[in-house]
């Protein structure tokens, strides 16, 4: 069963960004800690997910 990217519900938009958040938040114990593996890997993470929240919202908006 695959579902449009125009069909997804809006708990998909608070999974994204509760996961850009938590991203985000071991982002920054990362660059404290000066652990460079983790801090691409949850950069990479957070990024996407920015990505997704913007796609969701844009596709969202127009059939409003």
């Amino acid at each position: 069963m695959s579902m449009k990217e125009s069909e997804l519900p809006k708990k998909w938009f608070y999974t994204f960004v509760a996961i850009a958040i938590a991203a985000a938040i071991v982002f920054i114990w990362a660059c404290i800690k000066k652990d460079t593996t983790i801090m691409v890997a949850t950069g990479m993470v957070a990024g996407i997910q920015i990505i997704n929240v913007i796609k969701w919202l844009q596709v969202h908006r127009k059939r409003k």
